[in-house]
């Protein structure tokens, strides 16, 4: 149970694009992921490889449920496809494809809610270009979602690097915020000291990570203090659910 003052970040990759067959579930691991953010009730939530009517759907309302007494908010970064020039596409319909971030913000706290996103520069040959998107609660937190290149680890450092130290630093200035920052997603880096892409080489000083083991992690800013980590074993996609507990210093 959460105690007064603590912060949870919740990441999710869901596989439901219906374009990776090996891990698409028609549908179910909506389902599965709005039901954990109900259980877990988390502060924040990073999704990965959903459709836009996911986000405004089962998984946006599934924290509304989790915190009827506070407001929520959402948003969803498409990825881009080079083929179409446009918005990458989810089978059936059922919307755009990408990342989004919803969140909570305490009843009688909130003073708005604003969203950035971008694409980044470096970008394997894939049709699929990585995106990011982050929502800045006013004087609350700045949380960003993402997912990097799969068929690179060299490009998705960089796509690390450049959301870590170019990104992320413009939001705080634009916004003159300088408080509790998370960024989290799928990476498709691992922390491997061995390895030039060591997914460690793009936390910038100031911050520090939380990995599962695999190629998902949270980097957080310094001003939490770090509680404990929780993996959720899910059925219906390939990647664990991945929480990271926090509190403010």
């Amino acid at each position: 149970m959460k105690i007064t003052g603590e912060f949870w970040s919740l990441q999710l990759n869901l596989c439901n694009s219906g374009l990776a067959l090996s891990c698409y579930r028609y549908g179910d691991s909506i389902i599965e992921g709005g039901d954990l953010i109900y259980y877990v009730a988390p502060d924040v939530v990073t999704l990965n490889e959903v459709c836009s009517s996911d986000v405004d759907g089962y998984l946006w309302e599934s924290l509304m449920y989790a915190w009827p007494n506070d407001m929520t908010y959402s948003f969803f970064a498409p990825a881009y496809d080079a083929s179409t020039q446009s918005d990458y596409q989810c089978t059936g319909g059922r919307g755009a494809y990408g990342n989004a971030v919803i969140g909570r913000i305490p009843a009688g706290e909130h003073q708005g809610a604003f969203a950035y996103s971008g694409r980044y520069n470096a970008q394997d040959s894939g049709n699929e270009k990585r995106t990011f998107g982050c929502v800045y609660a006013v004087d609350l937190h700045l949380a960003c979602a993402t997912h990097l290149s799969a068929d690179s680890e060299p490009i998705a450092l960089t796509q690390c690097q450049t959301l870590m130290s170019n990104a992320v630093p413009y939001i705080l200035s634009q916004e003159g915020f300088s408080g509790r920052t998370i960024v989290s997603g799928d990476l498709n880096l691992e922390y491997d000291t061995s390895d030039p892409e060591n997914v460690q080489n793009c936390v910038p000083s100031g911050y520090t990570r939380k990995g599962d083991g695999g190629v998902q992690h949270t980097i957080f800013s310094n001003d939490h203090a770090f509680i404990s980590t929780q993996k959720f074993g899910l059925t219906h996609t390939d990647k664990d659910g991945w929480l990271v507990r926090l509190n403010a210093l």
